[in-house]
């Protein structure tokens, strides 16, 4: 299982998302695999907007039950519960049938499966100890 791989975009056929990834490619010696990183930095901007403050409490609350779209399209949410953030995985087959190699290797990730936002999110029984606000 694996968060993203250069070949996703293909496979989705989203061209902004691979347009993404090759400005990247060419410009580093290792693949942009991680989506949730970008996803994540995203929404805290979009909170720290939210609460008007970079104070961590307001912050924290203004993630809450945030959601986005992540950079290939799948939707992605800051579960209030536990503060996770739930979104698509994918499993993948290492292969030379794609379109993108991985790091120069001649093999790369091809998709077999995504198991979805919504098929990921189960209940949690979490009991986060929370500030007062």
């Amino acid at each position: 299982m694996t968060e993203f791989t250069p070949n996703v975009p293909v496979e989705l056929k989203n061209p902004d998302a691979e347009a993404f990834t090759n400005g990247w490619r060419a410009k580093h010696d290792t693949d942009f695999s991680e989506v949730p990183f970008l996803t994540m930095f995203q929404m805290l901007a979009k909170a720290i907007d939210k609460a008007g403050s970079t104070d961590p409490l307001k912050v924290a609350l203004a993630l809450e039950d945030m959601k986005a779209t992540d950079l290939a399209g799948a939707p992605v949410q800051m579960r209030k519960a536990d503060h996770q953030l739930l979104m698509p995985y994918y499993a993948a087959t290492f292969t030379k049938d794609v379109k993108y190699d991985a790091e120069k290797t001649g093999l790369g990730w091809k998709t077999d499966f995504i198991a979805s936002t919504e098929d990921l999110t189960l209940p949690t029984v979490c009991k986060m100890k929370r500030p007062a606000s």
